[in-house]
């Protein structure tokens, strides 16, 4: 039984289901699940050409219900929040809308908590007590941060001065490897190809540490 978007109680025997609803459908062979919730998004981002509206009905089709925007990129940052809020109040056929803004310093991370973003995205930080400074205003104002790693930091390091989640998983073959070092690529490894990026994550065990290092 599904009411006002929640699973309130589950019968799995027909002879004895005694259960009403409003409507009932035929759910025989199929799955009922919780809503899926989709963690790395770009809404509306102007380098993919594709509408936001086009995308929530992607999702919605595809069982997403929740989506984290992972920067807000393009436009009015206030554009992100007006979406969660016509989301929120059913006003746009939407998954529910968790806005994280990207920033690269303490008064952009000000910024974000003013104009009220959920969370931020922390990228081109380089220094470990600005970082420390960034997650710990982020956090007294009840923001969660998330990293697209682009520091010379392995994420354990990250995550030790209050960083919650990382992205793409920059920064963890670092942390996992012999010596703490990069991982190892070919000659012609372009870093900014992220394609190129994840080809070569597959071999991070050949330099993983031994466990209990």
């Amino acid at each position: 039984l599904i009411e006002e978007n929640t699973i309130t109680a589950i019968d799995d025997s027909p002879s004895t289901f005694r259960l009403s609803a409003d409507s009932v459908h035929n759910a025989s062979n199929e799955y009922v699940t919780p809503g899926f919730i989709d963690m790395h998004v770009h809404i509306g981002d102007p380098r993919f050409g594709v509408p936001a509206e086009y995308q929530y009905l992607l999702w919605l089709a595809h069982g997403v219900t929740s989506v984290r925007d992972a920067g807000c990129l393009g436009g009015r940052p206030e554009w992100w929040i007006e979406q969660r809020e016509l989301s929120g109040q059913n006003q746009i056929v939407a998954p529910r809308i968790f806005a994280y803004k990207r920033i690269f310093d303490v008064p952009s991370t000000r910024q974000a908590i003013d104009t009220g973003f959920d969370g931020i995205k922390l990228i081109s930080v380089q220094n470990l007590e600005t970082i420390r400074a960034i997650t710990s205003l982020a956090h007294k104002n009840g923001l969660f941060v998330m990293t697209h790693n682009s520091t010379p930091f392995p994420i354990d390091e990250l995550s030790e001065v209050g960083v919650d989640t990382m992205e793409h998983w920059y920064g963890l073959p670092e942390s996992l490897s012999e010596g703490r070092l990069p991982m190892r690529y070919s000659d012609v490894y372009r870093a900014g190809d992220e394609q190129e990026y994840f080809r070569y994550c597959g071999g991070i065990w050949k330099s993983a540490a031994h466990f209990g290092k």
